[in-house]
């Protein structure tokens, strides 16, 4: 019962942060770019697993980020994680991600996050609002290197309810180094 509670909760915040314009699979998405309204997101295109998702601005080029759904084994999704790129120079991450998860997610046991078989490394959750709880985390080159030769990454959540069991969910890398490029190469309008 309680991890029912818990799944649906999570179907409902991630089916709210990830957008409301349905996309087709494949890398060029084709949608009425000038009906999107200005501060709107929307996606630009689609790389295996990983969408492109763009804030819509008046001026320049649109801000984008990498973006994913993560979901359980029957395919309910759970979490979230969007990743961007991080000016050079300014620390040792050459990326940054955050990744939402329930509201109902224990805060006191780090979020847990494996690329392959590379070594785990736990992160702190940062906040949480009405969308859900959120971990920020920088990405040194070799963890990015590792996303773009890797296959599967798993991330590791405690439910609040239910803290002697704790959710994996793998997110696929399949995709990622194209999305990566793509993001890098601007591809906002």
């Amino acid at each position: 019962m309680k991890k029912s509670l818990f799944l649906a909760a999570v179907t409902s915040v991630c089916l709210i942060t990830s957008g409301t314009i349905a996309q087709e699979a494949s890398n060029s998405i084709s949608f009425d770019y000038d009906a999107v309204e200005s501060g709107a997101l929307y996606f630009n295109s689609t790389h295996s697993d990983w969408r492109l998702r763009c804030q819509k601005v008046e001026d320049g080029e649109d801000p984008c980020q990498m973006f994913q759904l993560i979901a359980d084994q029957s395919g309910s999704p759970i979490a979230q994680i969007v990743l961007f790129d991080l000016p050079a120079g300014e620390g040792v991450a050459v990326a940054g991600a955050t990744i939402t998860v329930p509201l109902e997610t224990s805060l006191t046991q780090d979020l847990v996050m494996q690329i392959d078989d590379h070594p785990a490394k736990a992160y702190p959750y940062a906040f949480c609002d009405k969308i859900g709880c959120h971990v920020r985390l920088g990405l040194t080159p070799v963890e990015l290197n590792w996303l773009k030769q890797g296959s599967i990454a798993k991330v590791a959540m405690t439910p609040y309810q239910n803290q002697e069991n704790q959710i994996v969910l793998p997110v696929s890398l399949s995709g990622f180094t194209a999305g990566y490029e793509a993001l890098l190469n601007g591809s906002g309008r």
